[in-house]
């Protein structure tokens, strides 16, 4: 599965000047989904998250619209449970 751009909402001011100057490898969040039959993302949960979990929504949000291959076992789609990823955010500065 390759990496897309999602869009996020706005934060306030104050939060977005804390995580602008925090380095890229310190804006992440982990999370831990199911893959359903269908392939698509399922029971979705923050395991952690850096800045007080200011990006936990967008990282939800985002993982939420992704699509992946079902696992097939003897010929049947199967449900994967508990995968895990990290989504790194580059977040720019619009001023």
């Amino acid at each position: 599965m390759s990496a897309g751009i999602c869009t996020a909402d706005s934060l306030d001011e104050s939060k977005k000047a804390d995580l602008l100057e925090a380095p890229t490898s310190e804006r992440w969040v982990d999370l831990s989904f199911d893959i359903t039959e269908l392939g698509d993302v399922a029971n979705i949960k923050v395991i952690k998250s850096t800045h007080q979990g200011m990006l936990d929504k967008a990282a939800i949000k985002a993982l939420g619209k992704w699509k992946y291959k079902p696992k097939v076992v003897d010929g049947v789609a199967v449900v994967q449970k508990d995968m895990k990823v990290r989504l790194e955010f580059d977040i720019e500065n619009e001023s």
